[in-house]
């Protein structure tokens, strides 16, 4: 299942497109993945254990470092940012910003505690446009945007405004026609693909398209 995970992933984003990986401290594709992008690693303070006990070394560790164990920090480029007015979320997309490491695949969104997920999603919507979060995917589309995406069909997807967005739609089970999409009261949950390749416009906001790959 995880192999047919990353394959799916895979051919909905170019890799070659993105500058690196960003993880968080939620629940991390294995090991396979790190290996196949083989994109540097900008690991939040966090994450850096998991990595590490699943052999795979980061390219750096950002944050405050008050979870990352000192004997994996031994021989890893580290920045220390003791900041508490800014999560390691925010911390590594700044280190990313600054080193032209951008864009990312995000992992490591989901898992964990509700708060720390609800916080990591609205960072990302902010910053970032694709995060992994095996079996799904996450794609924010742009304002203006028009994102076509190809999928078997009756693959399962949900569409948010962030926080809110005019969103229509072409290849779907039930269609949006320049829908009023608003975050928490109105989405499109658990729809459906009718059609192999499917089609999100956003008229005006953003939307974070959730694809399920299995």
């Amino acid at each position: 299942m995880t192999k047919e995970c990353h394959d799916a992933f895979c051919r909905y984003i170019d890799i070659h497109q993105y500058r690196s990986v960003l993880a968080l401290q939620g629940e991390l594709p294995d090991s396979e993945f790190f290996k196949a992008t083989n994109l540097p690693i900008v690991a939040s303070d966090g994450a850096a254990n998991t990595l590490f006990e699943m052999g795979i070394k980061p390219y750096v560790v950002v944050g405050d470092l008050d979870s990352a164990k000192s004997e994996y920090l031994m021989d890893v480029k580290i920045t220390h940012i003791p900041d508490q007015n800014h999560s390691d979320f925010e911390k590594a997309i700044a280190y990313a910003t600054e080193y032209d490491l951008l864009p990312t695949i995000v992992v490591g969104v989901a898992g964990g505690c509700i708060d720390h997920v609800t916080n990591n999603i609205g960072i990302f919507v902010s910053h970032c446009t694709v995060f992994y979060s095996p079996p799904t995917f996450g794609y924010v589309v742009q304002p203006t945007q028009t994102k076509d995406f190809d999928a078997p069909t009756n693959t399962k997807i949900s569409i948010f405004g962030i926080p809110d967005a005019i969103v229509s739609t072409n290849g779907l089970k039930w269609e949006l026609s320049q829908t009023h999409l608003k975050f928490p009261t109105i989405s499109s949950l658990s729809n459906r693909t009718a059609l192999k390749n499917f089609q999100i416009k956003v008229h005006t906001g953003k939307a974070l398209a959730i694809v399920y790959l299995i």
